[in-house]
């Protein structure tokens, strides 16, 4: 199980998906699930491990501020306490 499919797509990509929608309110159960049995199958806990939005430096934009620096390039690079 040790493929790049559950040890690099299931921290990186699922991952950042669940951090998203737990920042913007959007349940994903079905990632949530691929992160829970990843981790079984090989033995590392993804919810800790996996990159954050705070890692990628998007943690502190808002909905309107990512989707400007999504859609048109526009970072603002100004970090806001998160609660």
């Amino acid at each position: 199980m040790q493929d790049r499919y559950v040890t690099e797509d299931i921290p990186v990509g699922c991952h950042i998906y669940h951090e998203l929608g737990q920042k913007f309110g959007v349940k994903t159960p079905v990632i949530d699930s691929i992160i829970t049995l990843g981790s079984a199958m090989v033995g590392i806990d993804f919810d800790q491990t996996g990159v954050n939005l705070k890692e990628l430096g998007i943690g502190h934009l808002d909905r309107a501020e990512l989707l400007d620096y999504l859609e048109n390039g526009n970072y603002n690079g100004n970090y806001k306490e998160e609660a």
